[in-house]
C-alpha cells in the first residue's frame, strides 16, 4: 500500500478542519434563520375590534358615520392598514361602499369618522366594517399625548357660515412635532346618547404648542338635533397622523 505524501496529508487535515468550521457555522445560521421564519408564521395577532359603530341620518340624501378601532395587541401595532364600509339595506343589498387606510398603536383604540357621506339613508339598514393590507410592528410606543381643553359651544352669528360651533385648545405634550392633528367631536343628548359627529384638522402643532381649533356644523347637519344637544355632554377627541413605531 503505497502512504500518502505528509504535505497530502497535512491539506487534506487543514481542508477538513475547514469543512468542519464551514458546516458548523452554516449549521447555526440556518437553524437560527429556521427558527426565526418559524416564529413568524406562528405568530398570531388578535384582530382588530370595532367597538362602536353608528350612521347619523342627518339629511334624506346624506348622513355621518362614527367608528370606533381598538387594537387589542399589547406590542405590536398597525404601521397601516386598510378598511372597507359597506351600506346596505334591508334585502343586504350593497347601496354604498367606501375605502380607507389609517394606523394604529398597541392597545390604542381611536375614532374614524365620516362627517358627511352622500347616500339615500333612509336605505341604509346595516353597516359592515372590514379590515386589510395589515402591517404589523413591534413597539413599545404609544400614542402621542395630545391634550384637548376649555370646550365651548354655541350657536353662529351668521348661519350661513356655519350653524352651530364647537371650539377649544389642544396641546402637543408628546415629544415630536406634529404636522397634522383630527379633531373629532362627538355630539350627545342629555341621556349621553350619540346624535352627531364633526371633524376639523389642525396643522403643524409644535412641542409643547397651543393651539385654537373650532369645528363647524352646518344647519342642515344638525337641524333634526338642534335641540337635543347637551352642551355639557359634548366630547371632543384628538388624533395625530404620526407613526412612530
Amino acid at each position: 500500500m503505497e502512504r500518502i505524501p505528509k504535505r497530502l496529508k497535512k491539506q487534506l487535515i487543514i481542508g477538513g478542519i475547514y469543512l468542519g468550521i464551514f458546516f458548523l457555522i452554516f449549521g447555526i445560521s440556518s437553524g437560527f434563520l429556521w427558527k426565526k421564519l418559524a416564529g413568524k408564521e406562528k405568530r398570531e395577532f388578535a384582530p382588530l375590534k370595532v367597538v362602536f359603530l353608528k350612521f347619523f341620518p342627518n339629511q334624506k340624501n346624506w348622513g355621518s358615520l362614527l367608528l370606533k378601532v381598538k387594537n387589542p395587541n399589547s406590542e405590536y401595532g398597525l404601521l397601516s392598514f386598510s378598511y372597507k364600509v359597506k351600506f346596505l339595506d334591508q334585502n343586504q343589498n350593497l347601496l354604498k361602499e367606501v375605502l380607507g387606510k389609517d394606523f394604529i398603536y398597541p392597545l390604542e383604540a381611536k375614532f374614524i369618522s365620516f362627517p358627511k357621506i352622500e347616500i339615500e339613508t333612509s336605505k341604509v339598514k346595516e353597516v359592515e366594517v372590514s379590515f386589510f393590507d395589515l402591517k404589523w410592528k413591534k413597539t413599545s410606543y404609544r400614542d402621542s399625548q395630545l391634550l384637548v381643553r376649555q370646550v365651548h359651544s354655541g350657536l353662529a352669528q351668521k348661519p350661513e357660515v356655519g350653524y352651530f360651533w364647537v371650539d377649544g385648545i389642544v396641546k402637543n405634550n408628546s415629544p415630536f412635532p406634529l404636522r397634522k392633528v383630527k379633531i373629532v367631536v362627538l355630539l350627545k343628548n342629555r341621556k349621553g346618547e350619540e346624535i352627531g359627529v364633526g371633524e376639523s384638522w389642525v396643522y403643524d402643532l409644535l412641542l409643547e404648542e397651543e393651539r385654537y381649533f373650532k369645528v363647524v356644523f352646518s344647519k342642515e347637519a344638525i337641524e333634526k338635533i338642534e335641540k337635543e344637544i347637551d352642551p355639557q355632554k359634548i366630547e371632543v377627541f384628538a388624533y395625530t397622523n404620526l407613526m412612530k413605531f
